[in-house]
């Protein structure tokens, strides 16, 4: 008989857990911007369904590109502390612990700032999560780092738009587009720039022949806008360019954009072999301007002019049948016009 005691191990068995979160939304509205416009994102972070403990010492960060800052954040959850970097770039949320089950929400607003250009895609900003299975360090051993990330939906800018056409004439009688020979034409170039930063170039083309010459060229700009050059002319018989380099508007928060950048074009109609009467000829602009980060997007606009002149019929006629020497002689002359064509001047 063995008088040994036998003893039975003691054994515990302990289950790791292990918070999982994830980024499951990042909103923003609207998305279609221009400079001056504040744009709301909003972000939850929760856990997945895999997610066995509690989340401890979170740091959730909002960033946006160059072409955006911050300005506002709420933690609209529960309260934590929050903080807008000096650069207005990012803004970082601090939670000790997300309780398994729990989710935190939040939101931040940013300013779309003037560097945008017209056409701008892929503005895209993005939240980050760090967190980990251990609040702090126990006896100087820290918890397993963990994190996720999101993107959220692009920004999108709007490009600019533009009117050509003409808009009046030396002689008052001509109607709408019609033009004779040596009357001035009076065009305006018309151009919507969104708040924001563009290349501002204008190309009209000319008719062929040498029928319309280039008398003067003007500049118009609404307050906010600002050009990097004064507008520069160049005319040649067959086209007129403008450049105004790089323009923008800066934003003041109201909605008055249209037509802020306006060229007006004074011509003359030219007394060349091709400008018969009823004849017609186009004038044709080309707006070029900045789109995105792709170069110049253009959009083109037609006009037709219609050539017109005084067809002028005379007659003489005198009642007096025969007449002697030293008598007065009463003829009536008449003029007047065959159809309706336009004012005959310098008679």
């Amino acid at each position: 008989h063995d008088n040994a005691t036998a003893t039975q191990p003691d054994v515990e068995v302990y289950t790791v857990v292990q918070p999982a979160l994830v980024v499951s939304n990042v909103s923003v509205a609207p998305t279609s911007v221009k400079a001056g416009m504040v744009v709301t994102y909003s972000l939850e972070v929760k856990h997945l369904s895999s997610s066995t403990a509690n989340a401890f010492d979170l740091v959730v960060v909002g960033s946006v590109p160059a072409d955006l800052q911050i300005v506002s954040a709420d933690n609209s959850s529960f309260p934590c502390q929050f903080t807008i970097a000096s650069d207005n770039r990012s803004v970082t949320f601090v939670l000790s612990e997300l309780a398994l089950g729990s989710s935190f929400t939040a939101r931040f607003d940013a300013v779309v700032l003037a560097s945008v250009v017209p056409g701008q895609v892929g503005i895209v900003s993005s939240v980050a999560v760090q967190y980990d299975t251990n609040p702090l360090a126990f006896a100087g051993y820290a918890g397993r780092p963990l994190n996720a990330t999101k993107v959220s939906p692009a920004l999108s800018v709007n490009g600019p738009s533009f009117e050509f056409g003409y808009s009046s004439s030396s002689i008052g009688s001509t109607q709408g587009s019609e033009v004779a020979i040596g009357e001035g034409v009076y065009f305006a170039t018309r151009i919507t720039l969104l708040e924001g930063t563009s290349v501002i170039q204008v190309s009209i083309a000319l008719p062929a022949s040498g029928r319309l010459g280039h008398v003067a060229s003007s500049l118009w700009l609404a307050g906010p806008v600002t050009c990097t050059q004064a507008l520069a002319v160049t005319a040649s018989s067959t086209a007129i360019l403008y450049d105004l380099g790089s323009c923008t508007n800066r934003p003041d928060g109201v909605d008055n954009e249209a037509m802020n950048i306006v060229i007006n074009t004074t011509v003359v109609v030219l007394d060349a072999g091709a400008n018969v009467y009823q004849s017609e000829m186009t004038v044709s602009a080309t707006f070029q301007y900045s789109n995105g980060t792709a170069g110049l997007a253009s959009a083109t606009h037609d006009d037709v002019l219609q050539v017109v002149e005084p067809v002028l019929q005379t007659s003489i006629y005198t009642a007096t049948a025969s007449a002697d020497a030293g008598d007065l002689v009463m003829y009536v002359v008449g003029v007047w016009h065959e159809g309706a064509h336009s004012d005959g001047v310098d008679v």
